[in-house]
């Protein structure tokens, strides 16, 4: 990511030179074309007109956030590589998606409560189990 973003800085850097723009290392990464900034609604605004183009309900953009970031603890992935893919520390991720966890963990006790499926014992008539017997008494 670091990689993507320099690139993209030199990419700005030598567009604005070219422009004759004065070039300041404080510069956004989210801007138009002319490097103005990009208002932040814009992205939500985008989001919702892209989902009634496509026919789907219209939702939050954060929304979608919270779906990804459910569905990565549904699917199994560890608290930290969800943290890691969201940018949250996983004691945040935890505490804002927790509930996915507490939903889980009903199937762990639901496999406890059933007793594991144990050999039958040996009857006596087993010539292993008399064997046995015999050593132990000796």
């Amino acid at each position: 990511m670091v990689t993507v973003l320099h690139r993209f800085r030199v990419a700005q850097k030598a567009e604005a030179l070219a422009l004759g723009v004065a070039w300041s290392d404080d510069r956004l990464v989210a801007v138009h074309e002319d490097g103005s900034a990009i208002r932040p609604e814009w992205y939500t605004d985008e989001f919702q007109r892209q989902a009634k183009a496509a026919g789907l309900p219209v939702i939050r953009l954060h929304d979608a956030r919270h779906t990804a970031a459910t569905n990565l603890l549904d699917s199994g992935a560890s608290v930290s590589a969800a943290a890691k893919w969201l940018g949250h520390d996983p004691a945040i991720l935890l505490r804002v998606y927790g509930h996915v966890y507490d939903e889980a963990l009903s199937l762990p006790g639901q496999c406890c409560s059933v007793a594991p499926n144990r050999p039958p014992a040996r009857s006596s008539a087993d010539p292993l189990a008399s064997s046995r017997q015999a050593q132990r008494v000796k």
